[in-house]
């Protein structure tokens, strides 16, 4: 998961439907009066606003690249104050509502171990365990899924990095590879692979919720793609795209053998209830 997934999993109880949010260059801004009104309680969240404003501007806030000015959709709505969900935890440290005292204590907390681990490295080495572990168990997997977790991470990094340097930072060629990856391994893009984990909000990472079998089949793909752009140095788009076809068709044929012999959906690691192409949707 993203660190703005695990800041919005924080900030769910702030960040709900009546907060009104708008994307700007990739970052999601929060109205910081919707907070103030329907979070904080405050009968006039304009004022409260200027006060905590004022507070943080004394510490040397810088307010002018921090909050920035954003006119939603709307008959007759004016410019309001947004920050993200970053800015959002400087707030906090300010703001005087009782609701947030555990995202102080929170921020106290992490910055009391990021100190440690700067006089004791191997300590983050433990404590960087230790949260991937406690993650996993949030998730609902057991220790043994969390090495296969961290190769695949390391396989994902190693093809975007390869697909960068041959495509100028090209995203949407990652895309691409990704859901013809996910057609050829699972049946379907990641759209359809979110459908079927079941994964409704954009901050879940739909490879935290796949089976350890899923993701060393992924792994295997991404690998045997990136060495194919490794070993290439010229190769179209759509060569290498289909490359990423023929392979994950081949590496799909070894899934489908795989959850007929373990009667398993291999994507979900849950045992099947009826055939294997019932569960695709062929």
């Amino acid at each position: 998961m993203t660190d703005e997934g695990k800041q919005l999993t924080l900030w769910e109880p702030v960040f709900d439907e009546r907060i009104r949010r708008v994307e700007v260059n990739g970052e999601t801004h929060f109205s910081v009066l919707d907070v103030f009104q329907h979070y904080g309680n405050k009968a006039n969240p304009t004022q409260s606003w200027r006060a905590v404003l004022k507070a943080l501007q004394k510490q040397g806030f810088d307010s002018s690249t921090q909050i920035v000015e954003l006119q939603f959709p709307g008959e007759r709505q004016r410019k309001t104050p947004t920050a993200t969900f970053k800015t959002f935890l400087r707030i906090a440290q300010v703001a005087d509502i009782k609701e947030w005292e555990y995202i102080r204590s929170w921020m106290a907390e992490v910055a009391s171990e990021r100190i440690e681990e700067e006089y004791n490295p191997s300590k983050a080495i433990d404590n960087g365990l230790s949260k991937i572990e406690r993650a996993a168990l949030r998730l609902g997997h057991d220790l043994s899924w969390v090495p296969d977790r961290i190769l695949s991470t390391e396989a994902r990094k190693y093809l975007a990095a390869l697909i960068d340097a041959h495509w100028s930072g090209d995203r949407q060629m990652f895309i691409h590879a990704t859901n013809q990856t996910y057609r050829g391994l699972f049946g379907g893009d990641a759209s359809e692979i979110r459908r079927r984990l079941g994964l409704t909000k954009p901050s879940q990472n739909p490879r935290d919720y796949m089976s350890s079998l899923a993701l060393a089949f992924i792994r295997i793909a991404e690998l045997t793609c990136g060495r194919k752009l490794e070993d290439t140095d010229l190769i179209s788009r759509e060569d290498f795209l289909r490359f990423v076809e023929v392979v994950c068709e081949l590496i799909g044929r070894q899934v489908n053998e795989t959850e007929h012999l373990l009667q398993a959906d291999i994507l979900t690691g849950r045992k099947l209830l009826g055939p294997v192409d019932a569960v695709r949707g062929a």
